[in-house]
């Protein structure tokens, strides 16, 4: 699913139907507790399939539910399929109310393992901070898509909460800090990592602007 993120958008737009065959597979494998797995498939055992199993089941990272939730929405602004977008949206509900989850008490912002995992990031991690304003943004699209009040001003509330919290713990005046503790501190202020970036890029990608660059 990371890698989709970034490497969907030509797949998508010219072979639609098989960009959305990978998408409902990944929702059909989707963990009882409402994260989306890292893989569907494995190089020596093959694919998954919709309504049979995955070889690779269990083990979330936080990047790959808010990752499928955005290219959900990618879909829907380049084909206009409203009924394919409400197919998913239980699914979607589950997703983020597991993502709203991880958040640990006083943060709004989820906190846990992301496909990052070459080396051991802080539990408030710069990257997925970006990421979670950028898939706040998609709910928000969504709920406006389907006409769901709730889901637009749940996603509104909660991206200026995040969006602020996310500046005033890890912007350190220069760059946002490779990360922190959910309360903010032992901040990493001696690591500049270009992924601090993969969120505005996301939402920019997506249409949806600046959402930190522009405020600070």
């Amino acid at each position: 699913m990371d890698q989709r993120l970034s490497s969907h958008p030509f797949y998508q737009k010219f072979f639609t139907q098989l960009d959305r065959s990978e998408m409902d597979i990944f929702a059909d494998s989707m963990d009882p507790e409402g994260y989306i797995l890292h893989f569907i498939g494995h190089y020596y055992v093959g694919m998954g399939t919709v309504g049979g199993r995955v070889p690779t089941e269990k083990g979330w990272m936080l990047d790959n539910a808010s990752g499928w939730i955005i290219q959900l929405v990618k879909d829907y602004e380049q084909t206009g399929d409203i009924e394919y977008l409400k197919g998913h949206l239980t699914d979607i509900k589950r997703v983020m109310a597991f993502l709203y989850s991880r958040a640990p008490k006083g943060s709004s912002i989820p906190v846990g393992p992301t496909t990052y995992d070459d080396f051991v990031h802080p539990p408030l991690y710069s990257y997925y901070a970006g990421v979670w304003l950028t898939t706040l943004k998609a709910y928000e699209a969504i709920g406006k898509a389907v006409g769901d009040e709730r889901i637009v001003k749940q996603s509104q509330e909660r991206f200026t909460a995040s969006q602020k919290e996310a500046i005033a713990k890890l912007w350190n005046g220069r760059f946002f800090a490779y990360g922190c503790e959910p309360d903010g501190s032992k901040r990493l202020d001696n690591v500049l990592f270009t992924g601090q970036l993969a969120g505005q890029f996301l939402s920019r990608y997506c249409g949806w602007g600046m959402f930190i660059l522009w405020i600070l």
